[in-house]
């Protein structure tokens, strides 16, 4: 099991922004406490250069969205604590897990550091993120359900790697037992609800759907509410409909098993295609059916009901291009094509703005602290005093000048403009973001099409003998 807890790190008058995130991450990898750093790994920054790193996109924040780092009380950055029961787990996996649980509860948009200790009984993560998001535009949210997701995502990938979860102390009633087994997809409540589903599906009335409900095991008590009762998976006591979901009632039974008999009834009386589709039909090509014929002919014989999803995937096939099952896997291989091109085209441009922004973020640690670097630099008496009082923005200034001359920039470049061109470069890739979602949109459609058309031509020996009588007309 592991014990999640997550908490801030904030800003104070005491302390620069530098040595408060330096003094955290110190903490946390600790040779003694991760085998020498073997445990110790970051994610969009260095493990030595985390503090200024965090601080560099600050910075820009501020930079960016003239919003600036308060002295007191401003969140700087997160704690994310991930504890193991003892003896469960070996520190690699544990360290992976934690890796993980980090880039799924951040979206991979903030750097951070874990580091996993080995010097207690329990096994546990420290993993520390910046508040501030990898473009330096905006914050990480703390909502209510923070620690909620946490723990989630923690459960969840502790049950992929067999190991056991904590009991939840708060799920509105819901039992360990039950809320394992749901974990897992076979919930009690979720089967009994599946059951009353599928009897709503086959019940032509309410009678009817009681007694196959019984029939699949299920015993019910009627009263002043209903209730359900699934023996054969161990449950002692009755579930009433409501708790299960308001569509569970007695009354809403009822009234979706009358919905559903109407439907059944709307549907045998409905045309089975519509008549424009019918009147495209009257000059087919006697020797070659498309797909869209062939699905006419099987639901002309079937009566095929669900008329909407027929006519959605006719269109499709009429917008694709699409006559025969061949001309599928030409067209996925086209947009397929089209698609890996315009992805190179966003990993180049993702590229480009990366390296601005990295110019950015230098640029404006370099400026933020040119002057107080220039009086460290002047000062004669006192220095190491100096030093001592503004070791964070002192150590922030040289490692930003430092990276702008490995990069070759001038250091008097205009940051506006490094900004604006960035900028540009992420318009420019969420417009063919779209263009690339798009062509994989009309990929899974055209899938999903191919599934419907398997589906609804399952028998070919009856397409064949409508294609036949078409031919004497």
């Amino acid at each position: 099991m592991a014990v999640t807890r997550l908490s801030k790190i904030k800003s104070s008058t005491s302390s620069s922004t530098n040595n408060t995130l330096k003094g955290r991450l110190d903490y946390i990898i600790n040779k003694d406490k991760t085998n020498n750093e073997e445990l110790v790994s970051a994610f969009e920054c260095e493990v030595d250069t985390a503090y200024l790193e965090f601080a560099l996109n600050k910075n820009l924040y501020e930079n960016i969205t003239g919003n600036e780092t308060k002295r007191n009380g401003d969140v700087l950055a997160y704690h994310l604590r991930q504890a193991f029961k003892p003896g469960e787990v070996e520190p690699e996996l544990a360290h992976e897990i934690g890796i993980k649980l980090a880039k799924e509860f951040t979206k991979e948009n903030h750097q951070f550091v874990i580091a996993t200790h080995v010097d207690k009984a329990h096994i546990h993560n420290h993993i520390i993120f910046n508040s501030t998001n990898l473009n330096s535009e905006g914050k990480f949210k703390d909502e209510w359900r923070s620690a909620k997701d946490v723990r989630k995502i923690s459960d969840r990938l502790c049950l992929e790697n067999d190991l056991s979860v904590v009991e939840p102390k708060n799920e509105r009633g819901q039992h360990y037992k039950e809320w394992e087994e749901n974990q897992k997809g076979k919930s009690w409540k979720q089967q009994i609800k599946d059951i009353l589903d599928e009897s709503i599906e086959k019940s032509k009335d309410y009678d009817e759907f009681l007694m196959i409900i019984k029939s699949k095991g299920i015993e019910v008590k009627t009263g002043k509410h209903i209730a359900f009762k699934l023996e054969n998976l161990g449950q002692q006591r009755f579930t009433r409909g409501k708790t299960l979901g308001s569509d569970y009632t007695e009354e809403q039974l009822k009234l979706r098993i009358e919905e559903r008999s109407k439907n059944k009834s709307r549907f045998r009386r409905t045309s089975i295609m519509p008549q424009k589709i019918k009147g495209n039909l009257s000059g087919v090509n006697k020797k070659v059916y498309t797909i869209e014929q062939q699905l006419y002919f099987k639901a002309r014989n079937e009566k095929y009901r669900d008329v909407k999803d027929l006519a959605e995937t006719i269109l499709l096939l009429r917008n694709e291009k699409i006559d025969r099952r061949s001309d599928i896997d030409l067209r996925i291989k086209e947009l397929n094509t089209m698609a890996s091109k315009i992805n190179k085209d966003i990993k180049e441009l993702e590229d480009n703005s990366r390296f601005f922004n990295e110019v950015a973020k230098y640029l404006s640690t370099y400026n933020k602290y040119k002057d107080l670097y220039e009086k460290y630099e002047a000062t004669v008496f006192n220095k190491k005093n100096f030093y001592r009082k503004n070791e964070g923005e002192i150590l922030s200034f040289e490692h930003a000048k430092s990276q702008l001359e490995k990069l070759n920039i001038d250091l008097n470049t205009d940051i506006e403009k490094v900004l604006l061109t960035s900028k540009d470069f992420n318009s420019e890739i969420e417009n063919i973001n779209k263009d690339f979602k798009n062509l994989q949109d009309r990929v899974n459609k055209i899938r999903n099409a191919e599934r419907k058309i398997d589906e609804i031509l399952g028998n070919n020996s009856i397409v064949k003998k409508e294609i036949e009588k078409d031919r004497v007309r």
